[in-house]
């Protein structure tokens, strides 16, 4: 199996236990695509575009390659409450939190050579029957593919 394949494994590995309760996403590119049952509580992993990083390893290939994270929550507000709201953007920031303190620890995959936390999209909002709190996270992540 090749590196990226046993990385990606692990990720969603850690995903799945460490939010037990949320359900991943089918579309993590197109966020508004999955069904509001995922959308309540979920997770998505999009693997991005990767590169060379032209380090010298005897038939191997050092590779540079963008994880994009994406956690979801509804907003059950009623009448506008804006407690519930900062509450729910709370939980969402500390479910990144999480992610990115095992990724700094290097504890999600002995393949992953290195990670690096690139950005957020910010928070995000999905407004329709349902309201929903979204939040996309870049990580580069460096590993060794043999040729």
């Amino acid at each position: 199996m090749s590196e990226i394949s046993t990385i990606y494994d692990d990720i969603k590995s850690l995903f799945s236990t460490t939010f037990p309760s949320k359900t991943e996403m089918y579309d993590p590119i197109d966020i508004e695509n999955n069904d509001d049952f995922i959308l309540k509580d979920g997770y998505g992993i999009d693997i991005g575009p990767g590169n060379n990083t032209n380090r010298f390893v005897s038939k191997k290939i050092s590779v540079n390659r963008a994880f994009t994270f994406t956690l979801s929550k509804e907003i059950q507000s009623v009448n506008n409450d804006l407690s519930l709201r900062n509450t729910v953007v709370k939980e969402v920031f500390e479910d990144q939190k999480l992610i990115l303190d095992i990724f700094e620890k290097q504890t999600v995959s002995a393949s992953i050579a290195k990670s690096l936390f690139i950005s957020d999209g910010g928070v995000e909002y999905l407004l329709g029957e349902k309201n929903y709190i979204v939040l996309q996270t870049t990580l580069d992540i460096e590993y060794i593919e043999n040729l």
